[in-house]
């Protein structure tokens, strides 16, 4: 049996999304270095409760962020809350995702990502990130998060 599809999560696995999420939250919350607060690990409680039911991820990216301000104390704006949201497009990939992609390319696979994220979003990231893939599936075309859950995070 000859393999010819890998399959990838992007967020967390090509993307760093740890990096993202905690640069991108202090950027647009407005929020230093001060206190305790674990940003990751806020983030991912938050989240992982949105996604019982589905909604844009864009939807939940923004209202995880405000919840987190919420916690904080911090009064971000609506504009704030988009602006983390359309920031994930931005998120930096780990350093040996691009190589590793071209590598794998090289050899004949073909590279799809599986993402609990939406279709725009994916393809922006792509896009930044300059991912060589040959195809995604989104929770957004699938319209739950539910398949996604039990394998990331």
């Amino acid at each position: 049996m000859t393999l010819r599809y890998l399959t990838f999560d992007c967020y967390g696995t090509l993307i760093d999304w740890k990096k993202g999420i905690e640069d991108n939250f202090k950027n647009f919350a407005k929020f230093g270095d001060q206190g305790k607060y674990d940003i990751f690990k806020n983030y991912v409680a938050i989240e992982s409760r949105l996604e019982n039911n589905y909604s844009s991820y864009r939807q939940i990216l923004a209202t995880t962020f405000l919840e987190m301000a919420h916690q904080l104390s911090l009064d971000p704006s609506k504009q704030d809350a988009d602006g983390f949201a359309d920031s994930i497009t931005l998120w930096p990939a780990f350093e040996d995702t691009s190589l590793t992609l071209k590598s794998l390319g090289k050899k004949g696979y073909q590279i799809i990502i599986l993402s609990n994220i939406d279709r725009i979003l994916l393809k922006r990231t792509i896009e930044n990130s300059e991912l060589e893939v040959d195809g995604s599936i989104t929770a957004e075309e699938v319209r739950s998060y539910e398949m996604f859950e039990r394998e990331s995070h």
